[in-house]
């Protein structure tokens, strides 16, 4: 049986179960290494075609190209990877191999633009970018970094000289809604209708200028696509159509986040029970263990709340319902430990400020006005309390200012480079990953919702955010994770992805380049 027979009989397979395919991925990454004794290129690049996201699948096909001299291939499908250190390092021998060394060292200044990208050295990183005025990734990277200085007028006058490049058009489309020039960003994204990332990027202007309408005609043209099904369900959530977003939680059930999100419905519902019963899924999962807390508190069963924040000491989120609970059931000594480990978390230090100036607290409610029954009608206290400033802290008599404006922090790169290539890191969330300044600026976000959700006017929307983020910190690590996470700190705090955190963006752009490829191979079993 040759490599053609053998490929025939797996795509004459009726259906593969979910738990069969990682199995039989593990098997066709065997084949290739026969493939490649045999130098059988035609086989192994129907494999290849089947897993694009494969990395060493990607590496043993265009060894298979270097040891059967198809250079030019092998070059075309490294090409395809710039993110991928060891398929690039294949594809500066395939370049040397073909004695094109101008091309070696434009992948060398690729790298030193993000070099410069980090320091900020944009004189530098220009005269670069001149010398390769058609190199899209180096524009793309020279984009980034004329946001990051405030030279937006030059980002917008690169991007337009790459009008079929949907790489620099999202970022286009980012300038944009900077500029909220939401006009001019709707229509550059009209301009990709089948483009799923820009797409999503329409749904979220959709999300931002209340236009949840037009937001729900888009995302339903997307039934397959998780991360736009669950901005569906944002958008369902925010206009009080629980049911529908029901169903899409009944649709995706294995979608992680969604899943998370549907935990946050039932608060929203004041299903509590069920809510309970979810979160208790998945309780490997920091974020759900936080909102399991915040059940308890809603609840007032403050012991299983302590139960659980005096198992993670080091959760910053916890500690702070922690710091909570102890409040309600009077261990003051116990918050003030907790004020004293974090010194510099504001939410914290002002719950040590209602403990230090009010003699009679008033106990506290994490979300108290989650359970507002549907049909009570609004009082003469609660129209008053929409016109206070929602910077200001329910849970206490004196009113304490809170400020919430991010402060830029420069950071490093979000997953380092070990834990990038160890597949047996002990990280097994999106929190995991992340380095000790960027916690504290997700934490600041994190507070911000906090103090919205005391705010009538912003409760809805801040519920939902706060469990989305919560959705993203619980799933297991991914790019898109931390894409979602970079764009919702973009959102809400004034944070500039492609100034504060410009390695991290470039990445992502060339990640959805790869994903356009793969849309375009349109070839995953």
């Amino acid at each position: 049986m040759n490599g053609s027979d053998i490929m025939e009989n797996i795509n004459n397979t009726p259906k593969i179960e979910l738990e069969q395919i990682d199995e039989l991925e593990m098997f066709n990454c065997q084949l290739m290494d026969l493939y490649i004794k045999q130098k059988d290129f035609d086989s192994a690049k129907i494999i290849a075609e089947k897993y694009p996201n494969n990395e060493m699948i990607q590496y043993k096909l265009i060894t298979i190209c270097i040891e059967s001299k198809r250079f030019e291939e092998g070059i075309e499908i490294a090409k395809k990877y710039p993110d991928s250190r060891i398929i690039q390092n294949q594809l500066i021998a395939l370049y040397i191999k073909t004695e094109k060394y101008d091309d070696v060292i434009e992948i060398y200044n690729i790298q030193l633009m993000s070099i410069y990208c980090m320091k900020e050295d944009y004189d530098e990183a220009l005269k670069i970018a001149e010398k390769y005025p058609d190199n899209d990734l180096i524009q793309s990277l020279l984009i980034t970094l004329c946001i990051k200085t405030g030279r937006y007028e030059n980002g917008i006058e690169i991007a337009k000289k790459f009008p079929d490049c949907e790489i620099i058009q999202s970022q286009l489309i980012t300038i944009y809604i900077k500029q909220k020039n939401y006009k001019a960003a709707v229509k550059e994204v009209k301009r990709h209708p089948d483009n799923e990332i820009i797409q999503s990027q329409l749904i979220t202007i959709y999300i931002k200028t209340r236009k949840y309408k037009n937001g729900i005609i888009v995302a339903k043209k997307y039934p397959n696509s998780e991360s736009i099904q669950s901005q569906l369900m944002t958008i369902y959530i925010k206009i009080g159509q629980y049911e529908e977003a029901l169903k899409i939680a009944d649709d995706n059930y294995n979608y992680e986040p969604i899943q998370n999100q549907l935990i946050t419905l039932y608060m929203r519902m004041g299903k509590y029970d069920e809510a309970e019963k979810e979160a208790q899924k998945h309780l490997d999962c920091d974020p759900n263990q936080s909102q399991l807390m915040t059940i308890y508190i809603e609840q007032k069963k403050y012991d299983e709340a302590i139960k659980i924040g005096e198992k993670n000491p080091d959760n910053e989120i916890m500690q702070y319902k922690l710091m909570i609970a102890y409040i309600n059931v009077g261990e003051y000594e116990k918050a003030k430990l907790i004020a004293k480990k974090y010194p510099k978390n504001e939410p914290i230090q002002n719950q040590l400020k209602n403990i230090k100036e009010n003699n009679n607290i008033i106990k506290t409610n994490v979300i108290s006005e989650i359970s507002e029954e549907k049909n009570e009608k609004e009082s003469e206290e609660k129209k008053l309390l929409k016109q206070k400033s929602d910077k200001k802290i329910i849970p206490v008599k004196k009113e304490v200012k809170i400020v919430t404006k991010f402060k830029n922090k420069k950071s490093n790169l979000l997953i380092s480079k070990k834990v990038e290539k160890n597949n047996n890191s002990k990280c097994k969330t999106t929190y995991d990953l992340l380095d000790k300044k960027y916690k504290e600026d997700v934490f600041n976000l994190k507070a911000k919702y906090y103090f919205d959700m005391n705010n009538s006017e912003k409760r809805a929307s801040a519920i939902y955010k706060y469990d989305r983020l919560e959705d993203i910190l619980s799933s297991k690590p991914s790019k898109k994770n931390l894409e979602l996470l970079l764009l919702m700190l973009a959102g809400d705090m004034s944070v500039d992805i492609q100034k504060d955190y410009p390695h991290e963006y470039s990445k992502i752009m060339k990640r959805i380049e790869t994903k356009r490829d793969e849309l375009k191979n349109n070839t995953t079993l």
